[in-house]
């Protein structure tokens, strides 16, 4: 089950299937689910006669030679969009995917649209979600929850249809499980459930599991500590591209930050820092060998070079690939020694965060936070993960938040990260319907020295809850009865609200 894959071959089959020269034309949701689906590189697509990759809101000029592919979502927008470029063509025929379930309606508001008979097929492609990597995508929706911590209707309506999508992509009729207890998780199940109606016996050996994540507000709050991670967690991915606004060096040739196009990337995905830098002197052997061979080609005879040329883009290509990840190691370093996050003397963040792991005591445990918040070599975005996972830690004391507010008034955080405490609680606390049985904490790995002599890291190991539960799923130990299956009989209707979200 590759979403990847699912999706080139979804715009494979569709550049396959128009003959002749091509202009692809996209709403913007679907650049980017293309894109990503493609590593951000433009040749295979051009290699089916594909010309133009083109957004809506491009200006096209006519190509009455041109044949039209649009892969657009079944929104009321790209309708009025159709309407309007049907009434006035610019291509030769037009081929509409749409990347999702159509209505009749829409349907034959299309026909009716369609004047001069240009439009050639209507088909459903089922690739409205990200594909970030071959086992990982997101329905690219914010914002899920209202104030009252019930699922938005907007919310549901993004994730309902991005998972049926999802899975009528990969051709599954999966078993639908949730977390009991989570009223959000229970009303997407049933929804989803509702939509793919009864295609027969489930398959029971695909599953879609709904889950909070509430239910382990500590992972997002530790300190990041494998490649991935930090590059995301440092610098910020955004489909799959570093945002290089936050980078030193800001000439990086190839911002494309994906394991499924990138076989240097995977494999050195998960690794911990202390061991990237292995790493890192391939990637500096990759460099070196291709300049190397650069400047051979200037002595070599026409015949030895005529051997080179099939050669020479590939090895340019993972030269240039191995000189991304030797920057970005390059910069990650810098973060951590300008920001002190990977010092361990009993006065650090890595420290504190330690000690409050392994259930130190609430007074030396504040103790240590007062001194950090006052210490300038800290940022305030490790400060403040560091107060809040001292709020979940101590919950059961009952902190005053006045108290904890003055913490982070110490750190000189905003305005904005001092209100977050009050809203921590209520969110994802022990009282939230978002969260399980587990004691997360207990969860939290123990520290464990790694390389350190040659580092002087030490690396802290840390297991999401997640990892927890799907181990459970795939050895067939899930609990029942804290995740129950949705049952075809039941026709609740699921809790939603529309509300504007906290921020």
């Amino acid at each position: 089950m590759d979403v990847v894959r699912a999706v080139k071959s979804a715009v494979f089959y569709a550049c396959r299937k128009v003959k002749g020269l091509k202009g692809v034309v996209l709403d913007d949701a679907m650049f980017d689910t293309v894109c990503m689906s493609m590593g951000w590189k433009r040749q295979p697509l051009q290699e089916m006669e594909v010309f133009q990759l083109d957004r809506v809101s491009s200006q096209r000029e006519l190509m009455p030679e041109v044949a039209c592919i649009m892969i657009l979502r079944p929104t009321q927008e790209n309708l009025d969009f159709l309407r309007a470029e049907l009434s006035d063509p610019k291509y030769r025929e037009y081929n509409i995917f749409f990347s999702n379930v159509v209505t009749e309606d829409q349907l034959k508001d299309l026909a009716m649209a369609d004047a001069h008979n240009l439009v050639n097929e209507v088909e459903e492609l089922y690739i409205d979600f990200w594909p970030h990597d071959s086992h990982l995508f997101t329905t690219n929706t914010l914002g899920c929850l209202s104030s009252r911590h019930m699922i938005k209707g907007s919310a549901m309506q993004s994730m309902t249809s991005g998972l049926y999508s999802v899975v009528q992509s990969l051709k599954l009729n999966p078993v639908i499980r949730y977390q009991g207890g989570s009223s959000a998780c229970e009303a997407v199940a049933q929804r989803l459930s509702a939509i793919l109606g009864g295609g027969g016996r489930p398959d029971q050996q695909s599953v879609v599991l709904i889950v909070d994540r509430r239910a382990d507000p500590i992972t997002p709050l530790l300190l990041p500590w494998t490649y991935g991670a930090m590059v995301h967690d440092f610098f910020g991915l955004v489909k799959n591209q570093v945002d290089r606004s936050r980078l030193k060096d800001k000439q990086l040739d190839e911002p494309n930050f994906s394991p499924a196009h990138d076989h240097l990337l995977r494999g050195c995905h998960n690794s911990f820092f202390a061991q990237l830098f292995d790493s890192a002197k391939r990637f500096a052997k990759i460099v070196d060998e291709y300049q190397q061979l650069n400047d051979r080609i200037k002595t070599l005879s026409l015949q030895d070079m005529a051997g080179l040329v099939n050669e020479l883009p590939k090895l340019k290509a993972q030269r240039d690939v191995a000189a991304l990840h030797f920057k970005l190691a390059g910069e990650l370093r810098r973060v951590i020694n300008e920001y002190h996050l990977h010092d361990s003397d009993e006065d650090s963040i890595f420290h504190a965060q330690l000690d409050m792991l392994s259930n130190r005591r609430k007074a030396a445990a504040l103790k240590a936070l007062r001194a950090i918040m006052d210490d300038r070599r800290f940022r305030k975005s490790e400060k403040l993960r560091l107060v809040l996972l001292f709020v979940l830690r101590y919950e059961k004391d009952k902190l005053p938040m006045d108290e904890v507010t003055d913490l982070l008034f110490e750190g000189r955080c905003t305005e904005r990260q001092r209100r977050l405490p009050r809203l921590l609680l209520p969110y994802a606390g022990r009282a939230s319907d978002g969260r399980t049985s587990h004691d997360i904490f207990k969860l939290a790995a123990q520290p464990t020295a790694a390389n350190e002599e040659e580092t002087q890291f030490s690396i802290c190991e840390h297991t999401p809850l997640l990892a927890h539960t799907l181990d459970a799923l795939i050895k067939g130990a899930l609990s029942g009865s804290d995740y129950p299956a949705v049952n075809d009989s039941d026709t609740r209707t699921p809790s939603v609200e529309e509300e504007e979200t906290v921020t």
